[in-house]
């Protein structure tokens, strides 16, 4: 997971640069923040998420 994070922020470096260069910084910021703001909707409507109990998982044991 974090190698998968850590790995998109050059990425996202990138294109933010770039839709700077050819658009306008304000612009870019807006939809930054528009993306920002719509990333936490996978969470939001998640039907699942409510069904996962921490307390159900399987002991571990030491080998």
């Amino acid at each position: 997971m974090r190698f998968t994070t850590l790995g998109f922020e050059p990425v996202g470096a990138i294109v933010g640069g770039t839709v700077s260069q050819f658009l306008s910084p304000t612009t870019a910021l807006v939809i930054a923040s528009c993306g920002l703001a719509t990333s936490i909707s996978w969470v939001v409507f998640n039907r699942h998420l409510g069904m996962y109990d921490v307390n159900e998982a399987e002991p571990v044991t030491a080998a």
